[in-house]
């Protein structure tokens, strides 16, 4: 039915907890639109990403756009001020300028600032428009309006120019520009200054990175001054080639330069086909042999080790150092072997080995690791043998099929055991692996004197389904968990009558919509229950329960219409009245309580929307037909309005149920019909025997009522031992 099409909203929505938003690049851009030789008249993306509490990459999330100063400068491309992060939790927008504004000397420089938000969380880009003005054309020619000056107290960046130093250390000599204006000499803020390496798999340099400015990016500051301390990295010994990149790195744009100083490019130093910075990283000293994980772990006899054993190898500044040669040794020697005697550092610095016990192993036993050739402090894994024992089963104790809500943990820990021939195994490893949005607090435990073995769950912030599989001997049990998103976030002007939302009109037995974050998370369309017959009362694992009754749930989505989440139910009809009722709303294991009032009455007045986009009472005619433009109500006829909220019935009716097939149930309460901002006849106010929580209006129109598509109508409602109506929110009606 039309009149009631209001309680199912298609849509979705997707659960997300964004916790921070960085820069990755796009921040300090510059360009101008009308200067000569220069290839820069539009900006690049702006690139940002989005990450959870734990800096867990955030995806299928949005990401606000706003411009905070500027906007007369130019807009977002195809006008989009929301994007959806990738997998990753990566998205973009880009701002055009406009066509190049008229220059005076005083806006030379036209700066934009521009916010992207996700959750709380906020990144600022700064983007620049340069103007060239009629001032600087002479000799026939216009004249770029910006002077870049390499400092005195800076490291030399002309073609040639050596940077060395080891890998992960900075330069002892900071990059020091500044740029400025070529009419007031003006200092430019907020303007990017980037390294860039030109050779692949040769040594690097890279600028540490401004907070806030991107990746290996600083800015001008107030007085245009830029500071790059150079990093090197890369492949040691390699010469690599770079250059300095100011403004977005636009490498064939020349602009004015300082005439005190040697002629250099704008964008790039030294000038493309000039030369370059010449690079050369040293290797990285070896700083430290770190114990990652393996140690403190026990085997049965004639078996391998869990988990392998795991060092990492960094220089003296805190560098991995990869393809180094490590040692490991075994003690005592027969008790086992090593997977191999040498392994090499990975790129993240790490060496990994196993060790299989031999068959008469018995007692502690230690695996020494240290760097080839090195004098550095070895690492010292600790392990012990058990004897061997017949496994014959794994069983699950407690923990399987937990909830807990994104970056929190499961309230109980996953416990198995493992039993041999001759009882509990004990001191045996017991595998656990994870997949999910969730981490583990080891991934291998061995078994206690009992043969039990437990680890504990952290959601992480994504929701979903986790598998976490326990393996010991050939055994394996599953433990199945769900992450779920937080609960919604209610306040009380988030609770309105489901027919014409009204804020805080609910009263028992009437329908009442909540529009609140949190409520559809995950879901990609509608889900909802049936106008007619009972209503469940969980739809897509959300609940509602008020003054401790639960509410049957008619739908739960996203409304296309106004982009925001709501659930539509029917108010528990023995609630009892109330300024401060309890109102509990669980979406999966999240939830949230408030209190709100329930009123002894509610009238609303279900509305459709008419050919001319205005919302209006649904009415019935006397030939079954609806109200509309082209079918109007007409003067003396009776009509039928649908309405919820009209308080207690002569013949109490529960919840989730409707009267009884020609039964008459009429309120208790006196309704009085509105039109015209008179009342008018009312032949009679029942509950309908089809659809739940609805009341059917019947009244007379005047013969004298005004004429118009928007004669204004109401229904109100004065309980039993009051003197005041309560009123429906305010609709109209089209009369002929």
């Amino acid at each position: 039915m039309a009149a009631l099409a209001v309680l199912l909203c298609a849509g979705g929505a997707s659960a997300q907890t964004p916790a921070n938003i960085a820069v990755i690049s796009g921040n300090g851009q510059l360009i101008c639109q009308n200067c000569v030789d220069v290839n820069a008249f539009f900006f690049n993306p702006m690139v940002v990403r989005v990450t959870d509490a734990n800096g867990l990459p955030v995806g299928l999330t949005s990401v606000q756009w706003n411009i905070t100063s500027g906007a007369n400068y130019g807009s977002f491309a195809a006008g989009v001020t929301t994007t959806i992060t990738d997998g990753n939790g990566y998205t973009s927008n880009s701002f055009i300028p406009n066509s190049a504004a008229p220059a005076t000397p005083f806006n030379v420089v036209l700066p934009v600032t521009i916010t992207a938000s996700a959750g709380n969380a906020a990144a600022t880009f700064n983007l620049v428009e340069g103007q060239q003005i009629d001032k600087l054309f002479t000799n026939g020619f216009f004249q770029n309006p910006f002077i870049f000056r390499v400092l005195g107290d800076s490291a030399p960046i002309s073609a040639g120019s050596q940077f060395t130093g080891q890998v992960g250390t900075t330069s002892n000599t900071p990059i020091r520009v500044q740029l400025v204006t070529n009419v007031s000499g003006a200092p430019i803020p907020n303007i990017a200054v980037r390294l860039v390496n030109t050779l692949p798999g040769t040594s690097t340099i890279q600028c540490a990175a401004d907070a806030g400015a991107g990746v290996d990016t600083v800015l001008t500051d107030a007085n245009g001054i830029a500071t790059c301390r150079p990093i090197f990295g890369g492949v040691p010994n390699v010469q690599g080639n770079a250059y300095l990149s100011i403004g977005g790195g636009y490498p064939q744009e020349h602009f004015t330069v300082d005439p005190t100083i040697p002629p250099t490019s704008f964008y790039q130093f030294p000038f493309p086909g000039v030369g370059a910075l010449l690079v050369n990283s040293t290797p990285a000293a070896a700083g430290a042999l770190q114990l990652i994980s393996g140690s403190g772990q026990s085997a049965q006899a004639g078996q391998a080790f869990g988990a392998a054993l795991t060092v990492k190898l960094i220089s003296t500044s805190g560098v991995a150092l990869s393809g180094q040669t490590i040692q490991w040794t075994l003690a005592p020697a027969g008790q086992g072997s090593l997977g191999s005697s040498t392994t090499l550092t990975d790129s993240n610095g790490q060496a990994t080995n196993t060790v299989t016990l031999g068959a008469a192993a018995s007692g502690a036993l230690t695996v020494t690791a240290k760097l080839q050739g090195s004098t550095l402090a070895p690492v010292t894994f600790n392990l012990s043998a058990v004897p061997a024992v017949t496994l014959t089963g794994l069983t699950t104790i407690s923990g399987n099929s937990q909830s807990a809500i994104v970056n929190t943990a499961f309230a109980a820990p996953l416990i198995v055991q493992l039993n041999a021939s001759n009882g509990p195994a004990a001191g045996v490893p017991v595998t656990f692996t994870i997949s999910g949005p969730g981490t583990l607090s080891s991934n291998s435990v061995n078994t206690g004197s009992n043969g039990q073995a437990q680890v504990t769950v952290q959601a992480t912030g994504t929701t979903g389904n986790i598998s976490v599989v326990a393996s010991a001997g050939g055994f394996s049990q599953t433990f199945n968990l769900v992450v779920s998103p937080p609960g919604p976030s209610l306040t009380a002007a988030a609770f309105m009558n489901a027919a014409d939302f009204q804020r805080g009109a609910l009263s028992p037995c009437s329908l009442a919509t909540i529009v609140a974050p949190g409520l559809a998370p995950g879901l990609q369309g509608m889900i909802s229950g049936s106008l007619f017959g009972v209503l469940p009362y969980v739809v897509a694992n959300d609940t509602v329960s008020v003054g401790g009754a639960s509410a049957p749930i008619f739908a739960v989505g996203l409304n296309t219409a106004t982009n925001q989440q709501q659930l539509t139910f029917q108010v528990p009809c023995d609630v009892t009245p109330g300024s401060s009722v309890p109102v509990i709303v669980n979406v999966g294991a999240g939830n949230a309580t408030i209190n709100i009032p329930i009123q002894p009455a509610s009238p609303g007045v279900f509305q459709t929307v008419m050919s001319d986009g205005v919302s209006r009472a649904v009415l019935v005619r006397p030939d079954g037909s609806f109200v509309s433009l082209t079918n109007p109500a007409r003067r003396g006829e009776n009509l039928v309005a649908f309405a919820t909220g009209l308080g207690a019935a002569t013949s109490p009716v529960g919840t989730n149920s409707v009267a009884a097939p020609g039964a008459v149930v009429s309120p208790k309460g006196t309704v009085v019909v509105g039109m015209a901002g008179r009342g008018l006849p009312l032949i009679s106010a029942q509950l309908s025997d089809e659809l739940l929580g609805v009341w059917l209006v019947t009244f007379t129109v005047p013969t004298d009522v005004p004429q118009g598509n928007n004669v204004t109508f109401s229904i109100s409602v004065i309980p039993p031992g009051s003197g005041t109506p309560i009123a429906s929110g305010g609709t109209s009606v089209p009369v002929q």
